[in-house]
């Protein structure tokens, strides 16, 4: 479209088909394609993946089929809708796919199933192809269907299942698999697609604007505009392009080279429905005139008092509900409520100097075992239960319907949710027994542990130091420490527990200082709520 070059464009960058030269690898996705390729050609059978609308399922699933594409000894099939009147017209589609031929109307419910058995058993057997059926929109998939494919599950040789099958849907498909565990139990690959981090999202964007032809992508979207767009459509890759084009539309009607966040903050008032502009409501305007009104009362002390008034730290949750003085502390801001933490640094120093750091979006996934519950994997987490953190958990993962019907092996994202720093500031020293960068394998750690498994627990934790502060993706820096189950006020008192219980046996501990500066904790296990 000509009308693109106005940006240096040689076509469109943020179109919503799912075209796989404009598909984003991140590192998710690339996870899932690799895991489903190993699944594939090792001949498993049945893969799941299963992700809200809008993270990519369906362009997931032609970026496999591109894959393929070239592969002579891969034989793909795709199934668009799998909502069939009934189960002899899902078997014919599924014959008429595999033989590459119109069948004879009076073929009957058995022939059928024949049919399909010979030619899986001729080119999965004897001429030792990978035959792959590929779903998509799986959670219309009737009962009936599930049964079949179940059936076609059961045809394998000594080594191998004969048909591959993929099936992509959305949470609803859940249900469908609790309700029949012999269709669960054969499951090999399962994956669960989130939505995109904030640093993902920078870079697709990034990408599809290379794609469409513009080598100085990165002027296009400013940051704080980027981070309107995260904020807005709260990572889902389809929400992303969707107010990308809206943007980029809105720079061509208004001859603007670079969209900032009040372009990006205009084009989603537009989207509004039954409104063409932007307006604040009277509630929404008192919150602010209140909010600026704090603000403004802080500039006034600062004025009279100067060096004699402590920085103030303003933690922000649902509404701002504490006003805490610290001593020499930067200033942050925690909405938990967002996809992503945001977290403004500006101390007394450095006042021109004010960045904002990203903090992480969640701890990690973890699959429920077998006789677990989501209470007690919570407790282990975040070191206590309570229905705050149980809300937190829900909201993060809206396949889970109740829970206490959570199901085995179901993945379960655990968000990130920061311990105020005047909790942290109470707490002494902790005795360290492991530290790992990866949610799972800290709870094995923590399992393993020779101690009573309530003598020990987990504390989820942030160096912010430990990164450059124009870094502004801080995941990577996530860690995880095992530690005794106790805070101790002295540290003559922690290093006096650790000698006594070396002799015991116990070793490897370490006194570690907990109410360190830059350091933001997930966890309280010492809260007596």
């Amino acid at each position: 479209m000509d009308y693109y070059r106005l940006l240096n464009l040689d076509k469109e960058p943020f179109s919503n088909s799912p075209d796989p030269d404009f598909f984003f690898l991140s590192n998710q996705h690339q996870a899932c394609l690799q895991q489903l390729e190993i699944a594939l050609r090792l001949k498993r059978g049945l893969n799941v993946v299963i992700g809200e609308v809008g993270t990519g399922k369906t362009t997931l699933c032609r970026q496999m089929l591109q894959r393929f594409a070239g592969e002579k000894n891969i034989d793909a099939h795709l199934i668009l809708d799998p909502d069939y009147s009934s189960a002899f017209e899902f078997l014919c589609v599924v014959a008429e796919m595999f033989e590459g031929r119109r069948i004879a109307r009076n073929t009957d419910y058995r022939q059928l199933k024949e049919m399909i058995k010979h030619h899986l058993l001729e080119k999965g057997a004897r001429q030792g192809r990978v035959v792959v059926l590929i779903i998509d929109e799986g959670q219309k998939t009737p009962g009936y269907c599930i049964e079949i494919l179940r059936e076609f599950l059961n045809y394998e040789t000594n080594e191998c299942k004969l048909l591959q099958i993929v099936i992509f849907a959305q949470n609803e498909f859940y249900a469908i698999i609790k309700d029949r565990e012999n269709f669960a139990d054969r499951i090999n690959c399962f994956y669960l697609l989130k939505p995109l981090s904030f640093k993902d999202m920078r870079q697709m964007i990034r990408f599809r604007l290379r794609k469409a032809g513009r080598l100085a992508e990165s002027s296009l979207f400013t940051y704080p505009a980027m981070w309107t767009i995260f904020r807005k459509t709260r990572g889902y890759p389809r929400k992303i392009i969707h107010l990308c084009h809206q943007c980029t539309l809105a720079m061509i009607v208004k001859n603007r080279r670079v969209a900032d966040r009040t372009l990006v903050l205009s084009c989603i008032a537009a989207q509004s429905p039954g409104s063409k502009e932007r307006r604040l409501s009277w509630p929404g305007s008192l919150s602010s005139i209140v909010l600026i009104g704090i603000i403004a009362q802080i500039g006034w002390l600062y004025g009279i008092y100067g060096e004699r008034m402590l920085q103030t730290e303003v933690i922000v949750t649902k509404k701002i509900n504490k006003l805490m003085p610290l001593a020499k502390k930067p200033v942050v801001i925690l909405d938990i409520e967002q996809a992503g933490y945001e977290k403004k640094i500006g101390g007394e120093n450095e006042p021109d100097k004010s960045q904002s750091v990203l903090l992480p979006e969640n701890l990690g996934t973890v699959g429920l075992k077998n006789g677990e519950i989501l209470g007690r994997l919570i407790k282990k987490i975040y070191g206590t239960y309570n229905k705050k953190y149980l809300d937190h958990v829900l909201d993060a993962n809206s396949h889970i319907r109740h829970p206490d019907q959570v199901i085995a092996g179901q993945p379960i994202l655990f968000p990130a949710i920061p311990v105020p720093g005047d909790i942290s500031g109470k707490w002494g020293y902790f005795i360290k027994f492991d530290e790992t960068d990866d949610l799972e394998k800290a709870l094995r750690n923590l399992e393993s542990f020779r101690f009573d498994p309530n003598q020990v627990c987990l504390m989820p934790f942030l160096n912010i130091s430990n990164r450059d502060i124009s870094n502004r993706d801080m995941t990577s820096s996530l860690k995880f420490l095992v530690i005794y189950n106790q805070c101790f006020q002295d540290e003559f008192e922690a290093l006096s527990w650790l000698k006594e219980n070396n002799q015991t046996g116990v070793s490897g501990g370490e006194v570690i200082r907990a109410a360190e500066e830059n350091i933001v904790w997930f966890a309280n296990p010492f809260s007596k709520k």
